[in-house]
Formats: structure tokens, sequence, C-alpha cells
């Protein structure tokens, strides 16, 4: 299981992903875990229908969403990560 606040392997990701950052999407990854946590626990209160979370991205906070057993609605623009994340999430919660 990839570790979402390592730098390196996120870096790892990407390349395995072959997924690069498109600045004019405003694209930036979640890797502060403080961060992260504070979300998921705000969600878990008070969002018991789900969260949509639009361009999550690498998907670490849908993968600790999905975690705590709340539905996570995601919308990307690129479809290939989609699918590898969709994937990725259900095969590792």
């Amino acid at each position: 299981m990839t570790n979402f606040f390592d730098k390196k392997e996120i870096r790892e990701l990407v390349k395995k992903l072959n997924f690069r950052a498109k600045k004019s999407f405003g694209q930036n990854f979640l890797v502060d875990r403080n961060v992260c946590q504070m979300i998921v626990s705000e969600a878990s209160r008070n969002f018991s229908g789900g969260v949509l979370e639009v361009g999550s991205g690498l998907g670490t906070l849908s993968f600790f969403l999905a975690k705590k057993k709340i539905r996570v609605y995601f919308f990307l623009i690129v479809i290939s990560i989609s699918k590898v994340l969709h994937k990725y999430i259900k095969k590792s919660i």
C-alpha cells in the first residue's frame, strides 16, 4: 500500500501511473496527514450521505474517507487516473 504522506512514494506512484499534474487545472496533492485527518473527522460527523470530491488527484482523501465507511463520489478530468484510482481504493479497503 502506498504511504500517501511520503513524498518519495507519491513520486513513484505518479510515475507508475504516468500522471503529470497540470498547473492550468490547479492540481495539488494532499500530503499533510493532519489536514487529511481533520477533513475525514469533519466528514464523518457531518456528511452521512457521502462526500463529493472534485479533483481527487491520487486519492489520498478518498482512500481515508472510504476507510471510515464514508461513501465517496469523486470527479476527475483525467479519465485514466479515475479508473486506476477506483480499482486501487476498492482493492485496498
